[in-house]
């Protein structure tokens, strides 16, 4: 018979929320996870890493909200669904594949789908910053002031980029069994590598 403290901790690993819990239980978030179904866990993760596209976008568009709203509300509209697809397939295939690539360097053992769960779970906190844009909006609409749509909270974005970078990591390394100091270079090397690119072609 098993004990009851192991039977009590399987109920909550298998009753885990993980958008909630991978804030402060990562790694058994990341347990629950790999052992869902395959096709559950699919729609999961294309679900979730839509949403956060969707984040990125907004924060994006936001930012200079004046020329965003002079291209017209049609092609706004457009232009937001393309990006979106964009960023959904970029994050999807072009930087877990860089993240796998990188790993497999190091000697990881992750595949591609174990890649994308540590992906896709560590943007979870940018979400705050979907909500943020969303209530900002509301009150944009609410008030007629179309200013506070540009208004930015640096020191959120700077934590929640903390956090999704820590959870990155932990990520990494428990999937690709190696050391957090090989994770962390798993994410800062291609990071580095894509800023040094975009630097030669914008310049």
């Amino acid at each position: 018979m098993q004990p009851y403290y192991y039977i009590e901790e399987k109920e909550q690993i298998e009753d885990m929320k993980p958008l909630f819990s991978i804030w402060i239980k990562p790694k058994k978030t990341f347990e629950y996870l790999i052992n869902l179904d395959y096709v559950k866990l699919c729609n999961k993760l294309d679900i979730t890493l839509a949403f956060i596209a969707l984040s990125l976008i907004i924060q994006s568009m936001s930012r200079d909200i004046h020329k965003t709203l002079d291209l017209g509300f049609g092609y706004l509209i457009i232009m937001g669904i393309i990006s979106l697809i964009f960023g959904f397939l970029f994050l999807k295939y072009v930087y877990a594949y860089i993240l796998l690539l990188f790993s497999k360097l190091f000697q990881g053992k992750a595949d591609i789908t174990k890649i994308r769960i540590a992906l896709t779970y560590a943007l979870v906190p940018l979400l705050i910053n979907l909500i943020i844009s969303l209530g900002l909006i509301i009150s944009s609409i609410v008030t007629k002031n179309v200013e506070l749509l540009s208004y930015q909270i640096p020191i959120t974005y700077f934590v929640l980029g903390i956090i999704s970078l820590r959870i990155l990591v932990i990520g990494l390394a428990y999937f690709n069994k190696y050391s957090y100091g090989y994770s962390l270079m798993t994410v800062l090397i291609p990071v580095g590598f894509i800023q040094l690119v975009m630097y030669y072609l914008i310049r």
